[in-house]
């Protein structure tokens, strides 16, 4: 199977070569001797089971994306529901990040890498397709590349769940090192599974967890400052 990476002024993303007319040679060399062993086919499995459970309701959205995040080795897992027909950065994004990610200089992640990475295939794109890219794919959008450097992140990948009118829902994975091409290609067989395991969401689960996370993160004002009103 031939896979190719896409650069920055092109559709950016991992695709099947026989499946895309814009794909071009490989844009970002690849470091093997640098990477961990990829994960068992058994972590790969599992973040199926985990999204089946979590789109029934079954376990938090949250928990689902700190599970899968361990199974991958990824340091940041996000559920990104993208409006494309919006300005840029006009996203609602239940993000989990990992000790290795977080910093006291580093804001949580609350915007989507995926209009940058898939660029201008974001809407045409086929649900379960895998997308790749790094710090090249977000010149001129500095907020993004800013958030790229400050969580250390060298590679996101970009997994379509679906389209719905002008919005699009991703599973965004973000490593502080570089993927394996074998986890890609097992991501990219399983990327379909992942799709139609979300086609099958319980009704507004997304939206019910978006609102339950906002509350968790009201802050409730202390007895002095209630006094101080």
């Amino acid at each position: 199977m031939q896979w190719c990476r896409v650069g920055p002024n092109t559709s950016s993303g991992l695709t099947r070569a026989a499946e895309s007319e814009d794909v071009v040679s490989i844009a970002h060399p690849r470091w093997n001797a640098f990477h961990p062993e990829p994960k068992s086919l058994a972590g790969l499995f599992e973040i199926v089971a985990i999204l089946s459970q979590a789109s029934q309701g079954s376990i938090a959205l949250i928990e689902m994306l700190r599970r899968m995040g361990g199974a991958l080795g990824a340091d940041a897992t996000a559920i990104c529901r993208v409006d494309l027909s919006a300005p840029q950065d006009a996203a609602k994004v239940i993000c989990y990040d990992s000790a290795a990610m977080r910093s006291e200089y580093a804001d949580p992640i609350k915007v989507s890498f995926a209009p940058g990475v898939i660029g201008k295939n974001a809407k045409a794109a086929k649900a379960g397709s895998v997308w790749c890219g790094r710090l090249d794919n977000f010149r001129g959008q500095v907020r993004l590349a800013g958030i790229f450097r400050s969580r250390r992140i060298t590679e996101t990948v970009v997994i379509k769940l679906r389209r719905e009118g002008g919005c699009c829902d991703f599973l965004e994975l973000h490593f502080s090192r570089s993927v394996p091409d074998e986890l890609l290609a097992h991501l990219e067989n399983m990327g379909p599974v992942l799709a139609e395991c979300w086609r099958g969401r319980s009704l507004g689960i997304f939206s019910d967890a978006l609102l339950s996370r906002r509350r968790a993160h009201t802050v409730t004002p202390t007895s002095d400052e209630i006094l101080s009103m």
